[in-house]
């Protein structure tokens, strides 16, 4: 029996591109864009319905996240009170592999963020799978396949623009 081998362009597109999405943070006085990576869709421990996360880094979803400080009566000191506002997660659909013909935005819930690493994660509100994670590397495997010289792929959504 034959086998097809697969395309090579199109496992980087299905392992690269299209776990790659546009994050969009519209704050009180700031609008940021960038890039985020679907890095888990599972489903939910007994449920049918999924669990998506995000990564993306702090500086697009910054103007999202904003900190009072506030005197509580109870405890006679100031407290510091955070508020996250929703983002939006852009997915893109493409057509003859590469080519970009529409885009389906989706909420998403900030879940996590450190700002002097410059990452975030979010999570969608939308329950269902999405297909295209992107591939993690295990702690375990970075000294053996990781090394200097190995290939790169620099894709993203630099200042907001659709995936490049």
């Amino acid at each position: 029996m034959a086998t097809t081998k697969k395309d090579p362009y199109l496992e980087l597109h299905e392992k690269f591109l299209y776990p790659l999405v546009r994050v969009v943070a519209q704050g009180a006085e700031k609008v940021a864009a960038g890039s985020g990576i679907v890095v888990y869709s599972k489903p939910r421990k007994g449920e049918d319905k999924y669990e998506t996360f995000v990564l993306t880094n702090f500086h697009v979803i910054k103007p999202l996240i904003t900190v009072e400080e506030n005197w509580d009566t109870s405890i006679g000191r100031d407290i510091k009170k955070e508020t996250r506002a929703e983002a939006l997660v852009e997915f893109f659909g493409y057509e003859d592999t590469s080519w970009i013909t529409d885009a389906m935005a989706l909420r998403a819930n900030v879940v996590a963020w450190d700002a002097e690493k410059d990452l975030a994660v979010v999570q969608l509100k939308a329950t269902k799978r999405v297909e295209y994670t992107a591939p993690i590397i295990k702690p375990d495997d970075i000294r053996k396949k990781l090394r200097i010289f190995s290939p790169v792929y620099c894709i993203g959504c630099g200042l907001g623009a659709p995936p490049l």
